[in-house]
């Protein structure tokens, strides 16, 4: 699975940079701004990994049919309430059924990781994380030549430079923000649990660079994140790292936060506390818990069917028109309703059960362990389980987990 490694660390991030480049919130072109937001160059490599696989001895029948039976039941349901609302309730039937088919394009892709995961014998699965960071430190010296030698304004389509939108590859800078997150989390948990052995000093300054970069784009989500991830890496190994480890992961977080300062964008939009929302709104969590009522307000319009895939994108009666409710239980809920949110998240629970019952404690897992978590609790405050390249992630290492974790070594971090 190196090649698949290489293509989500690095290839496909600087694919889509060079395919989607603004220096505003949307391409100069609705079509080019539709491929942009709907993450195409990841879903082009689910569907070629699925030609692939299917190449190479995968059936999805076969495949189907190997899953336990409560996850095949789960499976065919969720399957169902992707097409049922939007088919007979959705306003947009054109845009719910995109997603739709999108979403059965990640359920066969889940399939043939698995298989392929399945049939061949992994040596491990320490290059995801590797070129994961090769990627991250090549798109944040791309970024840093993007912000720092901008075009003359009046040559931009728009005429004006949104800072918010320009970060390369992404669709915004929480976007970004969130991907940089997840790999500092991973990293974080590297250093104050992972294997004591010579990869743990690069491993302590790409996770400087990676904070850095998270605290910098003033993602507050993707900071919960790393927090949330070592608690849960606490809890499971039940005993706190050495206080050399701390020591280490405490200064490097202050070094982080000092270069996030030192580089930081003179636009509000990269604060962590922006001035609206400590003004009108005196509440720090109002615009997501506004939003998270409305949503929930619509889905109770079809409880059962929910509204469409996607749906909240059209029903959300706002100038902000969000393509997602930055939350997957709503997102699933406003989608496809109790029919279609129930067996996904069923889904979605005993794939984080199987897989942390293989990894939780395998010194080898900890990163990418660290690195799938902080996704997951994301997904919860974000539209990690929306955007393809999220998505694409989430199963790779789902699957690379379940299928390269064994026996091994606790966590070094409680020597």
């Amino acid at each position: 699975m190196r090649f698949g490694a290489i293509c989500l660390g690095l290839v496909l991030p600087f694919v889509t940079v060079f395919l989607f480049p603004t220096y505003h919130v949307m391409m100069e072109t609705p079509a080019f701004e539709t491929l942009r937001v709907i993450e195409t160059p990841y879903l082009l490599f689910e569907i070629g990994f699925i030609l692939w696989a299917g190449r190479n001895g995968f059936d999805l029948g076969v495949a189907a049919r190997a899953l336990p039976r409560d996850i095949r039941i789960a499976g065919a349901i969720l399957i169902a309430g992707l097409f049922a609302s939007t088919l007979f309730i959705a306003k947009d039937v054109t845009y719910a059924l995109t997603h739709s088919m999108m979403w059965l394009v990640h359920i066969f892709f889940a399939l043939a990781v698995l298989d392929v995961l399945a049939r061949r014998k992994l040596a491990g699965f320490d290059g995801f994380m590797t070129w994961h960071v090769i990627g991250l430190i090549a798109l944040a010296l791309y970024t840093a030549w993007w912000f720092a030698f901008p075009p003359p304004v009046e040559e931009l389509p728009f005429g004006e430079i949104r800072w918010r939108g320009a970060v390369p590859g992404f669709i915004d800078v929480r976007h970004f923000g969130s991907w940089t997150g997840a790999i500092a989390a991973g990293l974080a948990v590297r250093i104050l649990f992972g294997a004591q052995d010579e990869g743990l000093a690069p491993a302590r300054l790409f996770y400087a660079i990676a904070a850095g970069l998270t605290v910098w784009s003033g993602t507050r989500a993707a900071i919960l994140a790393v927090i949330v991830v070592t608690v849960i890496f606490l809890i499971i190994h039940r005993k706190l790292p050495s206080l050399g480890r701390i020591a280490w992961a405490a200064a490097l977080t202050l070094i982080a936060c000092a270069g996030a300062y030192l580089l930081a964008v003179d636009d509000p939009v990269f604060w962590l506390i922006e001035p609206r929302e400590i003004g009108e709104a005196g509440d720090l969590t109002a615009t997501r818990t506004f939003m998270w009522g409305r949503t929930i307000e619509l889905w109770l319009q079809s409880p059962w069917l929910g509204l469409g895939t996607g749906s909240i994108f059209w029903e959300y009666a706002d100038h902000m028109r969000p393509t997602q409710p930055h939350n997957v239980i709503l997102q699933f809920l406003i989608s496809w309703g109790l029919l279609g949110a129930l067996p996904a998240l069923w889904i979605i629970g005993r794939g984080i059960r199987a897989v942390h019952e293989r990894a939780a404690g395998v010194v080898a897992s900890v990163p990418i362990l660290g690195f799938l978590y902080a996704l997951l609790f994301q997904s919860l405050l974000e539209g990690m389980l929306h955007y393809p390249r999220f998505i694409v992630s989430i199963i790779v290492m789902a699957a690379l987990l379940f299928h390269s974790a064994g026996p091994g070594q606790k966590a070094a971090g409680e020597h």
